[in-house]
This record gives C-alpha cells, structure tokens and sequence, in this order.
C-alpha cells in the first residue's frame, strides 16, 4: 500500500500541477497512518467529529 500512495503523489505532482494532498485515516487504523507518514505526509490536525 506505500508503494501505491508513493507513486499516486508523484504522478498527481507531476501531471496535474498541484501543490499539496490530504488525506483523512479512521483514528484507530495505525497502519493507516504509517503508510501516510512513510510517504512523508504530516499531520496537521485532529478532525473530532464529522457529520
């Protein structure tokens, strides 16, 4: 699954012009949130509730 999220944002950077990329994990899915921060992603905020 890294692979995959690695090559996803290499390929939207470079044909889609875009300066960034979230993401949104379920809070307990640990391996989740490895895969994003392997792929140098940061975490920027904690979402409390969603509708």
């Amino acid at each position: 699954m890294s692979e995959a999220v690695r090559q996803i944002c290499i390929e939207a950077f470079a044909l889609l012009s875009i300066t960034r990329i979230s993401a949104d994990e379920f809070s307990p899915n640990i391996a989740s949130q490895k895969v994003l921060l392997h792929n140098h992603f940061k975490q920027e905020g904690t979402l409390k509730c969603r509708l």
